[in-house]
């Protein structure tokens, strides 16, 4: 039976069986058309008892017409029949038609004299001039009893809550559910938290939740898409926002209104149905607490979202929602993030997009959402990503590929604060000269004063109207208070770091020695994320030029990597005990354990960001040098995806070139046999000290750490080299990364080539796997198993991630000296 045919129980005196025939013919259209099913006791099948077999088919049953006549009035099993169907209307929302058979004493009948009864006005069929006129109201009685039942959404409305304002080049009118992706969203319990995977885990604990989250991290989409699936499950559900409540009287009255908005169909049969649930998306100090507690006595379950400003101001202590469960929204982990961005591209011609294409445009959104910190991962800002890296309309010539992908952001968060086009220009100069100020006082909070001192100071050079300054700071989706003082701050470290690398390219001549100082503590994750962002707003090559020099001086008395038999022999031993062949696994399972290792990563970036990048270090120190090669390697590599085509090839290759070599020399320093020694003896004496260890096995223990320092130093050289790798893998820039590595033609290069290729390969093809075969006969005639383990390793990785031809990848598994395995778990 489908979710839309309603059950039709005939409850009848035998007596009056010929007339129940009537009405069954007279039905036969909605029979016919799928839209009731009927049953009645004739049903039964001889030697089954009836009572069950009724009382199971009367709680099953949407409609329960009764044939009432004198016969049915003075039969104590029909009376019971309608004793129970009336609970069953008052507890489930059972619709009962009472159907006239001949004159009766039926509205003596205290229960049944305020239901419609039919044929219309319950005029008796007996006393009918017309019989066959009757039995046609009564089909459209029952008829319009099943429309009412079946409840539908109104077009416009779900229209409009499915829009969702995004555009791509082959859509323009992308729904919501085209695109949907469970976010991510944590339950907690205690100091626990719990991650839901689906809605109806959302119940789980009780059915009252309140889901907070940050503005634009898809609380109304969650809302809806639940709304949308309870309907499209036949469950009674209602969907309001938080303007949409006024009154604090007139509840029922809103309820009723936003369902005719909402529904066709019957609003009482509706509102005496039973498990109803009651949406609120965008709870805010305005909603009057009376609709909720009067929400609480009509609606089984209540779901309601509110910002995380909200919450923390208004509901997190507030008892009217101490008993709900409390759900966050987190920014979507990578495994959704692939999902998101799977969805958009289906857009195109509605089929699943090979992972080459996904890892392609990840790639790109990677690149620019930096840190889920920096750039928050939820739907909106992807979205927007994606959006704007198709359309490419930004502020001018000047600004960067990944530019545009900012500024479409920053554009999207004023609208929203309600300026308008016109005025962004002016909102963007005053941005710019505030985050410098903010810049300059960033060892104290921004204060009031301070920033009263910016305004008065702004004034007396730019003009800019206070009602405009006004909405940019008293905007919430801008800016934040933060808790000392009432501190201004930007809300989303993205928008304070564009507009902060703005002002540095704009006036980077008078600003040239403070931006040589940040260039060389780039080491400092501020100064990073300074340096991307002010290269992102020119095309002055002086800035890329500062960048590349400090690249040149770290670490500058250290030799690149060979990666030689000889520069790896304190690896040769440990080398012996990782396996040569990764286990198999599905190419969805690889991609799924490769999006949760990023996933830790970014915990431990979020780590690194908490520590306090303005503390005093001084660029000399070993470790800060460290750091210095791996932040200007992010740096360059963002240059190199973002700016490749307008750079010349010599400019380019200069660019590979200090990349690689840092990288190289950030290897060097893991294979160091001092350095690798040097852990060791650390670790062993660290070891030696420890009071509670048995000395019986301290010499088997000392071994045991010796390995497993070598071990971590391998494993961190493996790393370091796939990062340089992922660094420069840009498809447009292969050629170019092939002769830098080729002109070096020492083992560490050639392996970096051979990485490079894998990450930048749209599919690996037959020529790729000659140029692994080649590969490994140069490592072999070195002798260095070390590195033909990692390559074995590294070719193996991409195999299991992606889906490539079974011949290319027979022949991959054959020059590797690795038994075949086929592709798994394709699309």
């Amino acid at each position: 039976m489908g979710r839309d045919t309603m059950k039709l129980f005939y409850s009848y005196c035998h007596a009056d069986d010929s007339v129940r025939q009537d009405v069954e013919r007279h039905l036969a259209p909605l029979r016919q058309s799928g839209s009731i099913s009927e049953w009645y006791d004739g049903k039964i099948v001889p030697g089954q008892d009836l009572t069950p077999e009724i009382e199971a088919n009367l709680a099953d049953s949407d409609i329960i017409a009764f044939l009432l006549s004198a016969s049915f009035l003075a039969s104590n099993a029909c009376q019971a029949e309608l004793t129970r169907s009336l609970e069953l209307r008052q507890a489930q929302g059972v619709t009962v038609l009472p159907i006239i058979v001949t004159t009766c004493a039926w509205r003596d009948d205290d229960r049944l004299k305020d239901i419609l009864a039919l044929p219309n006005n319950g005029h008796p069929l007996d006393l009918s001039s017309n019989r066959n006129t009757a039995l046609h109201e009564i089909y459209e009685g029952v008829k319009r009893a099943v429309d009412a039942r079946r409840l539908t959404i109104r077009p416009p409305f779900l229209e409009n809550i499915r829009r969702t304002g995004f555009i791509s080049k082959h859509r323009s009118d992308i729904r919501s559910d085209e695109i949907f992706v469970f976010p991510n969203l944590l339950r907690f319990d205690g100091d626990t938290e719990s991650r839901i995977e689906e809605p109806e885990q959302v119940w789980q604990k009780r059915n009252r939740v309140l889901i907070r989250g940050e503005d634009q991290s898809g609380k109304t989409g969650l809302a809806t898409h639940i709304f949308v699936r309870l309907s499209s499950q036949d469950q009674p559900v209602l969907y309001l926002t938080g303007d949409d409540i006024q009154s604090k009287r007139r509840h029922e009255q809103t309820i009723q209104a936003s369902f005719g908005d909402q529904f066709a169909g019957e609003f009482a049969s509706w509102f005496n149905r039973p498990n109803k649930t009651l949406i609120i998306d965008g709870l805010s100090d305005q909603t009057p607490l009376t609709f909720i507690d009067y929400a609480e006595s009509v609606f089984d379950r209540i779901l309601v979202t509110v910002s995380t400003d909200h919450y923390l101001a208004y509901y997190r202590d507030e008892p009217l929602v101490a008993n709900y469960t409390h759900l966050e929204i987190r920014p979507l982990r990578h495994e959704q993030q692939e999902a998101l961005i799977t969805n958009w591209l289906r857009l195109g011609n509605g089929q699943a997009p090979d992972h080459h294409e996904v890892d392609k445009i990840e790639n790109l959104v990677n690149s620019v959402i930096l840190n889920r910190k920096i750039v928050p991962r939820y739907p909106f800002y992807v979205l927007t990503i994606l959006q704007s890296s198709e359309l490419r309309q930004g502020e001018g010539t000047e600004i960067s590929a990944y530019g545009h992908c900012y500024h479409a952001l920053i554009t999207a968060q004023m609208a929203r604060s309600g300026l308008h086009a016109h005025a962004f220009d002016s909102a963007f100069n005053y941005l710019t000269h505030l985050s410098f100020d903010m810049f300059r006082h960033r060892d104290v909070p921004y204060t009031a004063d301070r920033y009263h001192a910016f305004h008065q100071g702004y004034l007396e050079e730019f003009v800019i109207s206070d009602s405009l300054t006004n909405r940019l700071i008293a905007e919430r989706t801008m800016f934040d208070r933060g808790h000392q003082e009432g501190a201004l701050k930007f809300r989303y470290p993205y928008v304070y770091y564009f507009f902060l690398g703005r002002y540095f390219a704009h006036y980077y001549d008078d600003r040239r020695q403070e931006f040589d100082l940040i260039a060389r503590r780039s080491f400092l994750e501020e100064n990073k994320y300074i340096l991307i962002f002010a290269i992102h707003h020119t095309r002055d090559e002086d800035l890329t030029d500062t960048v590349l020099i400090h690249t040149m001086e770290a670490l500058d008395d250290v030799t690149p990597a060979t990666l030689t038999k000889d520069e790896m022999r304190a690896f040769s031993g440990v080398v012996a005990e990782i396996p040569r062949a990764i286990a198999t696994r599905s190419v969805e399972d690889s991609r799924r354990q490769i999006r949760a290792h990023r996933d830790r990563q970014e915990d431990m970036e979020d780590d690194d960001l908490a520590v306090d990048s303005h503390t005093e270090a001084e660029a000399n120190d070993y470790r800060n040098e460290f750091y210095r090669l791996l932040k200007n390697m992010d740096i360059l590599g963002q240059i190199l995806r973002n700016k490749y085509g307008s750079f010349t090839r010599a400019r380019l290759k200069d660019i590979v070139e200090t990349i690689t070599e840092a990288g190289l020399r950030l290897v060097s320093e893991l294979v160091n046999p001092e350095n690798v020694s040097g852990a060791e003896e650390y670790l062993v004496e660290v070891l030696r000290r420890d009071e509670k260890l048995d000395r019986t096995v301290g010499a088997e223990w000392e071994e045991h750490v010796r390995r497993e320092a070598r071990m971590l130093f391998f494993w961190a050289m493996c790393g370091t080299m796939h990062r340089t790798a992922i660094t420069v893998a840009k498809p447009e820039l292969r050629e170019i990364v092939g002769d830098v590595c080729r002109s070096a033609a020492t083992p560490a290069y050639l392996l970096l080539d051979f990485l490079v290729l894998l990450e930048a390969s749209a599919m690996l093809r037959h020529s790729d796997v000659n140029h692994l075969e080649e590969l490994l006969r140069t490592l072999d005639e070195d002798g260095s198993a070390a590195v033909r383990r990692l390559l074995s390793l590294a070719t193996q990785h991409h195999l299991n991630a992606h889906d490539v031809d079974f011949k290319v990848r027979q022949r991959a598994y054959s020059a590797l000296g690795l038994a075949y395995r086929p592709s798994r778990g394709k699309r």
